[in-house]
């Protein structure tokens, strides 16, 4: 079999034509722009998407001619943002232009989890397991994790926030039994995780709420630590249930928003296990 000739990967060329592509099928209408029906072209013009990003119209015409660049961050975050670019496009973006950068988080945290994903929450059960956003508000859950934490409540100032919860709520204080560590570890892992939304309006607003409300919370969160995000084994004293452990991950779906995380507890024994079914089974 002949030896086909080498055709040098160009990663300008690929980012091109994946602009292009974005550039056809974005409509003025999308942009704010009021065009004639005689217009023919299929979306934008190149110095419409400009405009649109917010960059010069030669530096973008450049990138579309697959010419040697290396836009910033927050060049590609205009382009993200001109484009309309959902979640999985925006991070290709950046996968073409500047792989050594990442992404920016959605300045607004997700709140809702959408049917399919709900859908694969619900089919965890037995498992407990709950959605939450970049602020740590919980989005969605299902019954088991309901029936182990005790509840939760979309929107609530107390009842729908992991961290405010474990600061501020008598009852997750009572729940957990290494409140101490399981708290610190928490905060670590808050900063951790929002380092990139830590200049976000809505992100200080809760920061400097939650500090007021909670001495415990100021205390640690001005400590500076950082945690990364591993798999724990939590001991819960419920008060139906009695002792439990369970093991807890927190894990990201693939093909969703940046800032959409699961919390996953699965028995870490087998008496776990037996008290648990046996929680459900008084619940159904």
């Amino acid at each position: 079999m002949p030896k086909l000739p080498d055709r040098p990967a160009s990663k300008h060329l690929e980012l091109a034509r994946f602009l292009k592509a974005m550039r056809d099928r974005t409509s003025p209408a999308a942009v704010g722009l009021s065009v004639s029906s005689r217009r023919r072209a299929p979306g934008l013009l190149r110095e419409e998407v400009a405009q649109a990003s917010g960059i010069s119209a030669t530096w973008y015409t450049w990138m579309e001619q697959a010419r040697p660049t290396n836009p910033s961050q927050r060049v590609l975050d205009g382009l993200a943002q001109g484009l309309h670019l959902d979640p999985a496009e925006r991070a290709h973006l950046f996968r073409l232009a500047r792989p050594d950068l990442q992404p920016l988080a959605p300045t607004s945290p997700s709140a809702n989890l959408g049917e399919a994903l709900t859908a694969v929450l619900t089919g965890l059960a037995p498992h407990p397991a709950y959605a939450m956003n970049a602020l740590w508000d919980v989005i969605a859950w299902n019954e088991p994790a309901a029936l182990l934490l005790g509840g939760f409540k979309k929107g609530d100032p107390l009842g729908g926030n992991v961290l405010v919860r474990l600061c501020l709520d008598p009852a997750w204080r009572r729940l957990f039994v290494d409140w101490d560590n399981l708290v610190r570890s928490a905060v670590e892992q808050f900063r951790g995780l929002t380092a990139r939304i830590s200049t976000d309006p809505d992100f200080v607003s809760f920061v400097q709420k939650l500090e007021r409300a909670s001495p415990e919370f100021s205390r640690l969160w001005n400590r500076q630590g950082v945690r990364t995000p591993t798999v724990w084994c939590k001991t819960l004293d419920h008060p139906k249930a009695g002792r439990l452990s369970f093991n807890s991950a927190t894990m990201r779906p693939d093909g969703v928003a940046e800032d959409l995380r699961f919390s996953l507890y699965t028995p870490a024994d087998s008496e776990t296990k037996r008290r648990f079914a046996a929680l459900l089974a008084l619940k159904s």
